[in-house]
């Protein structure tokens, strides 16, 4: 079962009601067992994408994005940014 976790250096650059809106929703279906691919695409296709490495990122606006990593094999995502671009 898929899990999501917090970066302890996690940055959180301000989100509005929207953004957090979609930000809980995709983790939410994370934390229920779906794959975070999955859950961008029932998100409304928030433009997952693999930055290099375990790193990907999903879009929460047109501004905005999350950045977290994913670990395939334990099903654990780790939020390492919310909000902004890297």
């Amino acid at each position: 079962m898929w899990t999501v976790q917090v970066s302890s250096h996690c940055e959180n650059n301000g989100l509005t009601g929207a953004e957090y809106s979609r930000y809980t929703f995709f983790t939410n279906l994370i934390r229920q067992g779906y794959h975070p691919r999955t859950s961008s695409e029932m998100n409304g296709h928030m433009g997952y994408e693999h930055l290099g490495g375990n790193l990907y990122s999903v879009r929460i606006s047109h501004g905005g994005r999350v950045y977290f990593t994913q670990d395939d094999v334990n099903e654990i995502v780790t939020i390492e940014q919310v909000g902004g671009h890297r």
